[in-house]
């Protein structure tokens, strides 16, 4: 969905250096906020189907997840630095069988292998931005007690 969330009025930001006791416009009315997407949406499907087994399922589970770059302003030695987050595309997908209280299935996490920013390098430069997990295949067993 469309999201507004933008500012109604201008904020400022008190500046401790290099002009101690000034204010620097940090978003001017209608910027966005912080982290925020203009557009989000997401679906997913969920599917069960018996086997000719007795009491065995078929299950097979499917999501997409998207999120539209997010803006990021902040201050950094009393200047005014702008970035955004990379948009974000998450495919996850999961096949599986199910008995009574357990369940074994073949799973997909980030199958599009998107490695957007989901959060921002530190402002000082110290670290990278986080990026989302790398395109994930494995096989998870689970029993219910």
């Amino acid at each position: 969905g469309w999201n507004d969330l933008t500012f109604d009025e201008n904020i400022f930001q008190f500046a401790a250096s290099p002009a101690p006791g000034r204010n620097v416009l940090l978003f001017a009315k209608g910027d966005r906020v912080n982290g925020s997407p203009e557009w989000t949406g997401s679906a997913g499907a969920d599917y069960g189907i018996p086997t000719p087994l007795a009491g065995l399922d078929l299950v097979f589970s499917s999501s997409y997840t998207y999120g539209s770059q997010r803006p990021l302003r902040f201050l950094s030695g009393g200047r005014l630095d702008q970035t955004h987050l990379d948009e974000i595309r998450l495919l996850r997908a999961s096949l599986g069988l199910e008995g009574r209280n357990w369940e074994v299935e073949l799973y997909g996490d980030n199958l599009l292998n998107d490695d957007g920013a989901i959060s921002p390098p530190n402002a000082s430069g110290a670290f990278t931005a986080v990026r989302q997990r790398p395109r994930t295949i494995g096989l998870q067993a689970t029993f219910n007690y």
